[in-house]
């Protein structure tokens, strides 16, 4: 006798290939009933012999990549007695949703058909298939069928609808599927060129002038991009110019596997993420003699380089031209987002671009690429992008206010709450400029639709300039969480807790509950009650904000604070580091104490040491003088014996910690000439081991190390492995960034459970 199950598939399950494959797997088993997408989870209705369901059920929690099936509910209900199985019409419901499927980069079998000759889609730079091709850049409203995606605006041809209609054909539902005669049109501008140059020529042009030396902006998955060879230095130059970006590593792009081994050291498990179907760019270790060379211009102040494969079938076919690797940088000026328009490209792109390889396909949501890399086998995501973005992050508390987390004005992201997830939004950028800030507002209120969310409440930064700056709803009411213990909190949430436990939230800058600088905190965090338990020593920052692009100042104010006006003449080198006039005007700012704010940032400590060693006086991009401190330790073969002292709690009940005696022996090994590379790994070893010290004399049993600080994975490798062996469970992100990409997160469970509290009001 037959029954029939009542199925419910919650997670990745929207624009993966699901339906199809969910009817597959029953037609294979001789099954009936349907399969209906409702936006929120796949329902599944399936009739047939017992031992055929079960196998079915197995299938389905089998599903392969990248469906991922994170909840299936099933419930026995009457047989009908249908005799085949069917995919149903979407159906939208009114409750949230949840997951929101993410762009997939081209599989291999889309990729082979694109440069077969004989198939009707060669070198069509627009292919996809049910498991691939552009998704949430595309979304406009969920469920996600054609006509609620860009896709809409072009009608299947009559062999694009046979092969969706057909179960047996790869493209069986898909959503995206389009070929040369019915799917967007490629198009390549450049200046002086008469008219535009089409379809597959304009690939062919386009590489050309690329091998030219010049620079491209190429309409990507989620807005322009900027192309340029990576061999070619004036470009480069140019480039860097154009775009006010002096030193930061520009990322590469690869026509395959082999090119990225031929320049850098790939492990098992960055090989498994060049090649997923997120397509993201992979921090790896370069090749000291590398077999091929690029233009020392791509990264001149990075041990790593950016790497990542052909994102979609159009930088396939053009990689696969140009046989080299190419720069592909974000497609936008100084601080403004990225553009996704012809319209924005061209006007604000002039004099930047030669050349312009647009279609007309629209991009609904900007994203940009993900940048990701392996510790200790994992992955670590420094950078919300495509594929990895949205994030849903699963919460188990029970359903409140619905919640716009506001994330960081720098490195932004925001974050929604849905009855079940937090969901935080890919990269924004810094929201300095007036484009910004209306990208931002956008995205945001587009996020609360596609998820059906009514926002009643807004969650922001403790600091008073954050207050009403780039809130998406000023009309809700706020709530203020401060900087750090969010960051725990985005820490915690991503493991699915709440604490208690101790948390090392260590960064650059983070406003203070006492309104001053923080950013060396140790916290006592338990849900929405934090307690500054310890924190770095503070010290004075000659020019204030200047100290974070000049490592100069913060070991100015280190020195200053132990020897006053003698600071000079026991660093030398630092000494050497400015002029006699700014020696004069920083001296009688410190003594009066004029735009010198104190703090207790251990990434500033982190730029002092930097400077003192002679590494980094000026930096090019925020994270320079760190990075280059950490790649010295790495390098070394003896460490220097240095200590923090932690000092007794302070009236205030926190534990100080001291840096003086460390920074004076630092002072004097590099005046005896010892090696840098000892003194650098001395340094990390020093904060490690006062982590240690402190996580194993607390009551509590478990650690998070949170804050951009913890981008160092020497200090991670450090401090995980002793407190892991000391049976104490350490917190460590992995999908979600340390730093403040990774803050609304944070907010937002701040926001969720201030909610909880019996009889608070918490949004006020």
């Amino acid at each position: 006798m037959n029954s029939r199950l009542a199925i419910a598939i919650r997670g990745a399950v929207q624009g993966v290939g699901m339906r199809p494959e969910v009817y597959r797997i029953a037609t294979s088993l001789g099954l009936s009933g349907n399969v209906c997408n409702t936006g929120d989870h796949l329902m599944i209705e399936a009739e047939g012999p017992p031992s055929a369901l079960e196998n079915f059920l197995i299938a389905l929690r089998n599903a392969p990549p990248p469906i991922k099936v994170h909840s299936l509910h099933c419930e026995s209900i009457a047989p009908q007695g249908e005799l085949t199985f069917s995919i149903k019409s979407s159906q939208c419901q009114s409750t949230a949703a949840t997951q929101i499927p993410r762009d997939v980069a081209p599989c291999r079998r889309c990729i082979q058909e694109v440069v077969t000759p004989t198939n009707r889609r060669y070198l069509y730079p627009f292919i996809t298939c049910s498991e691939c091709g552009p998704r949430f850049s595309i979304l406009r409203t969920l469920p996600f069928d054609r006509a609620s995606t860009s896709m809409a605006e072009f009608m299947p041809c009559d062999d694009c609808s046979g092969e969706y209609a057909d179960p047996k054909d790869p493209r069986f539902h898909a959503q995206t599927i389009s070929c040369p005669a019915c799917g967007p049109l490629l198009q390549l501008y450049s200046e002086g060129q008469a008219g535009p140059i089409d379809g597959h020529a304009a690939i062919v042009e386009c590489a050309r002038l690329l091998l030219m030396g010049k620079t491209v902006a190429l309409k990507g998955i989620g807005g322009y991009q900027l192309l340029a060879d990576a061999s070619n230095e004036a470009t480069l130059n140019r480039l860097r110019e154009g775009k006010v970006r002096p030193g930061k590593p520009l990322p590469l792009m690869f026509g395959s596997i082999q090119d990225v081994y031929d320049l850098c050291y790939v492990k098992k498990e960055e090989h498994s993420l060049l090649t997923s179907s997120a397509a993201p760019i992979v921090l790896l270790q370069r090749r000291s003699q590398p077999s091929k060379i690029i233009s020392p211009q791509v990264a001149p102040f990075s041990p790593h380089l950016g790497a990542m494969l052909p994102s979609s079938p159009l930088h396939h076919l053009l990689l696969r031209l140009i046989k080299r690797p190419l720069v592909a940088t974000s497609g936008n000026r100084h601080g403004e987002p990225i553009y996704t328009t012809e319209v924005q490209a061209t006007a604000r792109l002039a004099g930047l671009a030669d050349a312009w390889l647009v279609h007309n396909r629209a991009i609904e949501h900007r994203i940009d690429d993900a940048i990701v890399r392996i510790w200790q086998g994992k992955t670590q995501v420094l950078r919300l992008g495509r594929g990895f973005a949205p994030l849903a992050i699963p919460h188990h508390l029970s359903q409140g206010p619905m919640i716009l987390a506001a994330g960081s004005h720098e490195k932004n992201t925001f974050a929604v709450t849905t009855p079940s997830h937090i969901v935080l939004s890919q990269h924004n950028g810094d929201l300095s400029t007036i484009a910004a800030l209306s990208m931002y507002r956008q995205e945001a209120q587009s996020f609360a639709h596609l998820l059906k969310l009514s926002i009643d409440a807004t969650i922001i930064d403790l600091h008073p300039d954050d207050q009403f700056g780039h809130i998406a709803q000023s009309a809700q009411p706020i709530l203020a969480v401060q900087h750090h213990h969010a960051h725990a909190l985005s820490c915690l949430a991503e493991h699915g807790a709440t604490g208690p436990c101790l948390a090392f939230a260590w960064d650059g800058t983070g406003y203070g509950s006492d309104h001053s600088i923080w950013g060396g905190e140790v916290l006592h965090i338990e849900g929405i009650q934090s307690r500054r338990v310890g924190h770095l020593r503070t010290f004075p920052l000659p020019g204030g904000d200047k100290a974070a692009q000049e490592p100069r100042r913060a070991a100015l104010g280190l020195l200053y604070e132990i020897y006053g006006a003698d600071a000079f003449a026991v660093c030398p080198q630092l000494s050497a580091a400015f002029t006699a006039l700014e020696k004069s005007v920083l001296l009688a700012a410190l003594n009066s104490n004029i735009n010198a704010p104190r703090s207790s940032s251990v990434g500033r400590l982190f730029d002092a040491v930097a400077s003192l060693l002679g590494i980094c006086q000026k930096t090019l991009y925020a994270e320079q003088a760190a990075v280059a401190l950490e790649d010295l330790a790495r390098g070394a073969s003896s460490t220097r014996n240095y200590m923090i002292s932690i000092l007794p709690p302070n009236a205030l009940g926190a534990v100080v910690l001291d840096w003086e005696d460390m920074i004076r022996n630092v002072v004097k090994d590099v005046d005896s000439g010892a090696c840098k590379r000892s003194i650098a790994r001395g340094f990390h070893v020093a904060l490690a081991q006062t982590i240690i010290t402190l996580a194993t004399k607390c009551d509590l049993a478990a650690v998070a190390l949170t804050g951009g600080v913890f981008q160092n994975t020497l200090l991670l490798d450090l401090v995980s492995q002793v407190l892991t062996s000391k049976h104490c469970k350490v917190y460590i992100h992995g999908s979600v960034p340390s730093g403040d990409g990774g803050l609304a997160a944070g907010q937002a469970l701040y926001g969720m459970l201030a909610s909880q509290v019996k009889g608070a009001n918490p949004c006020v």
